[in-house]
């Protein structure tokens, strides 16, 4: 904006040259008389520059006596890199402008986004916006207008945020604009900022209830951020991160954001939940996040594992994620060589978040981080801990072929995976040759006969299952938890023709004797009491007939009533039984 009267001046000394060249052949004298004339104006107007550039107090500044009196202090440096390079690396010469063009700049963005109703002029303009290196000076209002705009291009539809058609991208960099003048107000002093504040928040609050749902948006974190700052919540901890992949722009950002909360308020501490969630959420992304994001997540894990991240030195991106790779892989280790399972249990989330990056760097020849978490369950009694928090990216797992390091990881995960969503006999049958390929252990087969069984459960993958993965069974590995799900009992007689007879009793046994192994015992005496009475208030309803359900439950018909009072009665009838045999 600054260079406009500079091009003016240069188009006027310009034009006054080419009238005496064109007078030539006319008038001799009049060109020269015009030649002259412009001539002494340009040397006039030289001298200005030079004055004005020598003396920062002299009235009337313009563009070349500011861009003069930056470049004075350069000029050696640009000397040497024309004697070094023989190229004058202009991008290097103005990335320390005075701190009054950035101003300039603002005051520019702040005047034509109020005057503007232009989309296009507004889009064009928050571009330059967050090209603008810093915020300083920054009109508090300008975080207003950002929020405006945003609102003249989104929408509430049954609590979902929409994007009006057509105007998609205004959207999206509006959003960020608004959030990074959020965060440049944060630590304003400016008098102004906290009334400008408490004013957004509640103009935000009447758009955007608490519930407002931000998912299907390319800018889903940088909405997730403003919307708890707006609703007075710390962070984003209940972000449902499902199969969200962001962009770039905007992963980047909020991971840096994430570990340095980590670092300033958890360390020494543990690290919660909810920021263990983003670590593995974004460890987990194929394709892999950017290096950047992959070396904050590895850094979150690192400080929940006690590093103190106050002492480590400024690193490139692949510097630090060796680094804490590295450095996580030994704590592990170390931890294991303790031979103490219970801080292996109490970071059991912490390790968890690993797993699926341990897996990718499995598959391109990177074994170490895989042993070493393969070491921390096998260190622990049960290692069923580790895989109850990594069920939403088990899918992963089976997208390719596993090489051998992986295979214990796949076998042990596998009864986390969601069989019935999948409905892919491909995963079946890598998931059949990792466990064929694992030395065999209780626990090995414990996790087998799980995910076995609840493959075994549905009629599309059923046929996939290999029969030597049946042959696992004749090891009579311990029942999982598992079997007391009452979908499983159809489906055990299909164990008889494919395993060995002991296991398949087994299961047949433990299904038909759980509930009375639940509820005995006289410390089980107050809960059979209670469960027999609610029962029978439960049957007295439906002895009521089918009149009260359909006043109340218009989808209840006499077939769900007759299920009903038979399933409830039998139940009633086990408990009277153990009740009266204590």
């Amino acid at each position: 904006m600054q260079l406009l009267p500079l091009m003016l001046q240069a188009a006027l000394f310009f034009l006054g040259f080419a009238v005496p060249l064109s007078l030539v052949d006319i008038n001799t004298t009049i060109a020269f008389v015009a030649l002259g004339l412009t001539s002494f104006g340009v040397l006039f107007h030289i001298s200005l520059v030079i004055v004005r550039a020598a003396d920062k107090s002299c009235p009337y500044q313009t563009s070349a006596s500011y861009l003069l009196r930056h470049l004075r202090p350069q000029f050696p440096s640009i000397v040497h890199s024309l004697k070094v390079n023989n190229q004058l690396h202009l991008t290097r010469v103005f990335l320390g402008l005075d701190e009054n063009t950035h101003l300039v700049d603002l005051q520019c963005v702040s005047w034509i986004l109020w005057t503007s109703l232009d989309k296009t002029v507004h889009l064009s303009t928050l571009r330059h916006l967050l090209s603008i290196p810093t915020l300083d000076g920054i009109e508090p209002t300008l975080a207003l207008t950002c929020f405006y705009i945003f609102t003249s291009c989104a929408g509430l539809r049954n609590n979902r945020v929409v994007i009006v058609q057509g105007w998609e991208q205004l959207a999206m960099v509006s959003a960020r604009c608004l959030f990074r003048t959020l965060e440049h107000h944060f630590s304003s002093t400016d008098p102004r900022t906290p009334s400008v504040l408490e004013d957004l928040r509640r103009r935000y609050n009447r758009v955007f209830p608490f519930n407002a749902d931000f998912r299907g948006l390319p800018y889903y974190f940088t909405m997730v951020r403003i919307h708890a700052w707006a609703h007075r919540h710390q962070e984003p901890r209940d972000v449902r991160w499902d199969n969200y992949t962001p962009p770039a722009q905007e992963h980047i950002p909020f991971a840096r954001h994430m570990v340095e909360v980590a670092q300033e308020e958890y360390q020494g501490r543990k690290v919660p939940c909810w920021i263990l969630r983003f670590a593995m959420h974004s460890l987990s992304q194929d394709p892999p996040s950017p290096a950047s994001v992959i070396a904050d997540c590895l850094k979150i894990v690192a400080i929940d594992l006690d590093l103190d991240a106050s002492k480590i030195t400024v690193l490139n991106e692949r510097e630090r994620v060796d680094y804490f790779s590295s450095w996580i892989i030994q704590r592990i280790r170390t931890m294991v060589e303790a031979n103490d399972p219970a801080p292996i249990l109490f970071k059991c989330k912490t390790i968890s978040a690993l797993v699926p990056h341990a897996v990718f760097l499995g598959r391109l020849g990177q074994q170490e981080m895989v042993d070493a978490i393969s070491l921390a369950v096998k260190a622990t009694t049960d290692g069923r801990f580790i895989w109850r928090c990594i069920w939403p990216y088990t899918a992963t797992f089976f997208a390719e072929p596993n090489p051998p390091s992986v295979n214990l990881i796949v076998t042990l995960a596998s009864p986390y995976m969601l069989w019935d969503k999948l409905q892919d006999g491909m995963a079946v049958a890598r998931w059949a040759d990792a466990a064929s390929e694992v030395p065999y252990t209780e626990q090995v087969g414990q996790n087998v006969a799980e995910a076995l069984l609840q493959i075994v459960a549905i009629d599309s993958l059923r046929p996939h299952i290999p029969l030597n993965t049946w042959a696992l069974l004749n090891n009579n590995p311990p029942l999982p938890p598992g079997l007391k799900i009452p979908r499983y009992s159809n489906h055990t007689s299909f164990l008889f023709g494919r395993s060995g007879t002991t296991f398949s009793l087994a299961v047949k046994k433990e299904m038909e004797i759980s509930i009375r192994e639940d509820f005995r015992g006289t410390n089980m005496e107050c809960h059979r009491i209670d469960l027999i009475d609610r029962l029978e208030h439960i049957l007295g309803q439906l002895d009521q007939g089918l009149d009260y359900f359909n006043w109340h439950h218009q989808m209840i018909n006499e077939y769900h009533v007759l299920r009903a009072k038979r399933e409830y009665g039998k139940l009633r009838e086990v408990l009277r039984e153990v009740h009266e045999g204590q």
